[in-house]
């Protein structure tokens, strides 16, 4: 089965989602359009079980408003730009004094490791504040004088913060998961990703109760704690290695 790549786009949100198969397997690719996205594998008995699962899949997501699309393909720059690119970038924060605040790597991977520990809700609480400044984001409107203001890594750590921050304040099911449908976020993909690929969940709403038995506190633990700061941990140790200035 040949690659197949779909868009959504609304007022709300603009997403991608992108099925092949590999003999048995089954890999997909999800989440903003303009990033790498997120991607899951699945295998299955036999390479005809995998092909009719990913047309299941496929089908599905046309159901829900999807478009089939041609694989977007960015271009690459050449090397030699590149090096020229980041030479004359290290020439001048050389002769530059640094003002920016440099992140606290360790003090985030600390932080990241509580709160994916965390047994209360409240603790998240602190747990993004405490991250939020780690990162230097305790005034979102100051990043463009951030010291990685154009490292894309550091820019989805910063959508997996902010995620995080917008579904703190719910305080009952309905709302978080009105919050998670109506707004810009991977959560809402990563969600529907697992709903689509396991038959015994109906909807997201379908999957909160059976998993969390509609208990707002353990899903928030879930989604926070868990896949947001894990995400976060994941992207701020490729900044902290050297990853997303190019």
């Amino acid at each position: 089965m040949a690659k197949r790549y779909f868009e959504y786009k609304d007022a709300k949100s603009k997403k991608f989602w992108e099925v092949s198969v590999s003999g048995k397997k089954v890999n997909i690719r999800y989440g903003k359009i303009g990033t790498d996205g997120q991607t899951s594998l699945k295998e299955l008995g036999t390479p005809a079980e995998a092909k009719a699962h990913a047309e299941k899949q496929a089908a599905g997501k046309v159901k829900k408003g999807y478009k089939e699309a041609k694989v977007k393909v960015v271009k690459k720059t050449a090397k030699k730009a590149v090096k020229k690119k980041v030479a004359k970038k290290a020439a001048k924060k050389k002769a530059t004094k640094k003002e920016e605040k440099v992140m606290e790597f360790s003090l985030i991977r600390d932080i990241c490791g509580k709160a994916m520990e965390a047994s209360k809700v409240a603790n998240l609480q602190t747990c993004v504040s405490d991250i939020g400044s780690a990162m230097g984001m305790d005034d979102i409107h100051k990043q463009k004088d951030h010291e990685y203001k154009n490292n894309y890594r550091f820019q989805k750590a910063v959508d997996y913060w902010s995620d995080a921050q917008l579904l703190l304040p719910c305080v009952d099911m309905d709302e978080l998961l009105e919050t998670i449908g109506s707004t810009e976020t991977d959560i809402g993909t990563y969600l529907e990703n697992i709903i689509d690929e396991e038959d015994e969940y109906e909807s997201v709403k379908d999957y909160a109760a059976k998993v969390f038995n509609n208990d707002i506190s353990k899903m928030k633990l879930d989604l926070i704690g868990g896949y947001c700061f894990e995400n976060i941990l994941e992207e701020i140790s490729a900044v902290e290695s050297g990853e997303g200035d190019s």
